[in-house]
């Protein structure tokens, strides 16, 4: 035999497959006459390699099915946010438009100028209409859990504060999926001291003379700005800010301050 035969022999001898028993006793598994189990557990290497593989690929199919579940529910969550808050802001700017009205009426009538009174009079009517024909921005929800509303009723925050609300219902999801065998008494206190915990915001004080007062000492006042939302708020106008609803948390801050969303 010359030498590039004996070379070609020894390539293919270490470039072979290896065998399904060494592919087996690699992971774990023993021949019959070395197997120290139950003998009618015993299977043969083809069989062992077989349910292995089964089971790498399930594994792997539960964690592409976890991730897509959370990205949905994250999805999901950040819509029902973000339609929450521009209801909110519609309804501020509602009475901003008959506030506005109200005034020019209450200048027509002591002006005397009837025409202005109608046609203030048929506008308010008309802004009225729209906001009963208005489609309503969630389904109707099904009766909750007493226990549940009975959580609700003793946290206020819940329905008050539309931002804390979205942070509570992810965490109860996100808890609720993580610990399935949890109650949902276990849940809910969970879910509020993880809300509570997260919008603990210090509150901060501005001693710089630039920006103080020069009459009185005290901080001049500004504007809302993305320095006022808590880390919580700063997460979730984060996500408006990505998905292009919002130009910038500034902005974020100051819609939060005008339905009484931002936090003191």
């Amino acid at each position: 035999m010359s030498d590039e035969q004996a070379a070609e022999e020894a390539v293919e001898e270490v470039a072979a497959e290896p065998t399904a028993e060494e592919r087996a006793m690699e992971n774990g598994w023993r021949p019959k006459e070395e197997w120290q189990g139950d003998p009618e557990e015993w299977v043969d290497a083809k069989q062992f390699n077989f349910r292995g593989e089964l089971m790498d690929r399930i594994k792997a199919q539960n964690k592409q099915l976890h991730k897509a579940t959370s990205e949905i529910q994250a999805l999901k969550t950040n819509y029902q946010q973000f339609q929450e808050h521009t209801k909110q802001l519609a309804e501020v700017e509602l009475k901003k438009q008959l506030q506005q009205l109200k005034d020019v009426k209450k200048q027509a009538l002591e002006e005397n100028d009837y025409d202005t009174v109608v046609e203030v009079d048929e506008k308010v009517a008309d802004l009225k209409a729209a906001q009963k024909e208005a489609p309503p921005t969630q389904p109707e929800q099904p009766a909750l859990d007493p226990e549940i509303a009975a959580w609700i009723e003793a946290n206020p925050w819940y329905n008050d504060d539309p931002v804390k609300r979205g942070a509570a219902d992810a965490v109860f999801d996100q808890t609720k999926a993580a610990n399935p065998d949890k109650s949902v008494s276990e849940l809910l206190k969970e879910v509020g001291n993880i809300v509570e915990a997260r919008f603990e915001t210090p509150k901060r004080t501005n001693n710089n003379p630039i920006t103080a007062s020069s009459t009185g000492g005290k901080p001049a006042k500004r504007g809302p700005s993305h320095h006022d939302l808590s880390d919580e708020q700063r997460k979730v106008g984060k996500t408006f800010v990505d998905s292009g609803a919002i130009k910038n948390l500034t902005e974020y801050a100051k819609q939060l301050a005008e339905i009484g969303g931002l936090n003191a």
